[in-house]
């Protein structure tokens, strides 16, 4: 029986990433991250944007 991943590693604040911190702890300038997944809007609100793996957004 393989064990649970909470008895192999109760701390899971290592693998966890904010996409928050490139704004709290780099300022007000400009950071590029590359998509490492695609990414199809839900739907049509013009909220989301399409993202392709490869692509480079800019976070401001």
């Amino acid at each position: 029986m393989k064990p649970s991943i909470s008895l192999v590693d109760p701390d899971h604040a290592e693998h966890f990433y904010s996409l928050d911190d490139v704004y709290y702890f780099g300022g007000q300038s400009g950071h590029q991250q590359i998509a490492i997944l695609d990414h199809r809007p839900s739907n049509d609100n013009n909220q989301e944007i399409e993202l392709k793996i490869g692509d480079i957004v800019g976070i401001a």
